[in-house]
């Protein structure tokens, strides 16, 4: 999908585009991004064919999990970058967690028992849930950032 996205033309309104997956003929491609070229982000820690694609494609990576299980995602995602001639640190790296803080880790489980209730579900993934004041939830995610090279850019503040 992203070689269709990267064939449309930057002008026109419309493009036409056949793929393995996908074909489009005279696809309206309007309003037209203000950006002359918007980001790809993908999203995932599949070990063979997500990295790869990212490796190949991505301008960002979104992933998830403890820090040993994100440090073999980067490590893989490094792996893949070799591979394909791509330096890695090209990829912004971003996380994507449940984060409920208050002013103390108890009240921040409360409010996530009543989000989840409300959603009908007893959690939100099998990732980490970040619950409690913002100095504890920074500090779940400072090892992100200063082992694993996260930076938190995509429009977020720098959290360190």
């Amino acid at each position: 999908m992203t070689d269709a996205y990267r064939a449309r033309p930057r002008r026109s309104n419309r493009f036409s585009y056949q793929g393995r997956f996908y074909t489009f003929y005279d696809a309206l491609t309007a309003p037209r991004p203000i950006q002359a070229r918007l980001p790809i982000l993908v999203g995932g820690s599949g070990p063979r064919k997500t990295l790869r694609t990212v490796a190949l494609q991505a301008d960002v990576s979104n992933t998830a999990g403890r820090p040993a299980e994100v440090r073999a995602q980067v490590a893989n995602l490094e792996r893949h970058c070799a591979e394909v001639g791509r330096d890695p640190r090209e990829i912004e790296r971003t996380l994507s967690f449940p984060i409920v803080t208050r002013d103390s880790r108890r009240a921040a489980e409360a409010t996530f028992a009543t989000l989840v209730a409300h959603n009908r579900a007893s959690k939100a993934g099998d990732v980490p849930h970040l619950l409690g004041s913002p100095a504890e939830v920074a500090d779940e995610i400072r090892p992100y950032v200063t082992e694993l090279g996260f930076r938190g850019r995509s429009g977020a503040r720098e959290v360190v």
